[in-house]
């Protein structure tokens, strides 16, 4: 796994900003940490048990965090010719859940300053 991830990363190199590529990266090893404590190959993982990573995560992670580091794993997978398990019923159930539970609209900071 490592050698091929190591080689799609290696693509993204000139196509995206270098700081992208390590958001990517991050994301993906954080990805590939969690699934791997659970027994499951990453690339591509099942849909259900990309669900119930996003269901772990809305246990600590804020709504845009797990957002990114889906659509992170959905731009891996396409850009590496890989099943798109991110766009699977069951993800997307996971999704809208995590959505009402932690809520979608992040406060800016201008906001944050009208209120004091």
């Amino acid at each position: 796994m490592t050698t091929m991830i190591d080689e799609l990363f290696a693509k993204f190199e000139g196509a995206f900003a270098e700081n992208t590529i390590r958001g990517y990266r991050h994301d993906f090893d954080q990805f590939a940490r969690w699934f791997s404590n659970e027994g499951i190959h990453p690339l591509p993982a099942p849909s259900i048990s990309i669900a119930a990573h996003i269901d772990a995560l809305s246990e600590t992670h804020k709504a845009a965090s797990i957002r990114r580091r889906i659509n992170a794993l959905s731009t891996i997978y396409r850009l590496g010719r890989l099943e798109d398990t991110t766009k699977d019923p069951d993800v997307t159930l996971a999704m809208k859940r995590m959505h009402r539970k932690l809520g979608r609209a992040q406060r800016q900071l201008s906001h944050l300053l009208e209120l004091t």
